[in-house]
């Protein structure tokens, strides 16, 4: 199985950057990294593909300038996971993703927080999405300071729904915004 590594660099405010470095390394490829900075440290989010097992499983890390990288476990499914998202917070960052069901090629929207230190937040995975059977893609999550607004595309309509700072859903469920413009984010 080929191996892969996921370097990083830090720019300043000037433009001027410093030397890569190795920010994690595996089995496999990757693929859709996404990245946050909440002032502290920055989360990478990205899609880990094992051609051999044909997976495709989210996987993360959070770093601070001169700190120890710290590797995450985002979640574990018999799902394929794809298109990751990632939002910071106030010593927080939020992720969300994709998974499709290979038994019926159905999807839902996931979401899981963790803290600066890359310590999880919520015990499992929530899952964003209500509706178990459509075809769900296209996630995107943002943070206005305390509430977390989750985009995403399901049936050829655009849906969001809100999350309080602490985890509990301000939607019991999503909202309509308008219809899909064709376009997967």
């Amino acid at each position: 199985s080929p191996r892969f590594g996921l370097e990083q660099v830090y720019v300043d405010q000037n433009g001027a950057s410093g030397t890569p470095s190795t920010l994690t390394e595996g089995e496999g490829s990757v693929a859709q990294p996404a990245i946050a900075s909440n002032g502290v440290a920055q989360a990478l989010v990205w899609i880990e593909i094992d051609a051999a097992q044909q997976t495709a499983k989210i996987a993360a890390a959070v770093a601070s300038q001169g700190g120890q990288v710290v590797s995450l476990g985002i979640a574990s499914s018999a799902s394929a996971q794809s298109e990751p998202a990632i939002a910071a917070g106030d010593g927080l960052f939020m992720t969300a993703w994709s998974e499709e069901r290979q038994s019926d090629g159905t999807s839902a929207i996931y979401t899981r927080r963790f803290n600066t230190d890359g310590r999880p937040l919520d015990a499992t995975a929530t899952q964003v999405s209500t509706n178990d059977q459509t075809h769900t893609y296209g996630p995107g999550v943002s943070f206005d300071g305390t509430i977390w607004l989750f985009v995403w595309v399901e049936e050829q309509t655009v849906v969001a729904r809100r999350m309080a700072l602490d985890g509990n859903w301000i939607d019991s469920t999503p909202m309509t915004i308008g219809p899909d413009s064709g376009t997967a984010n």
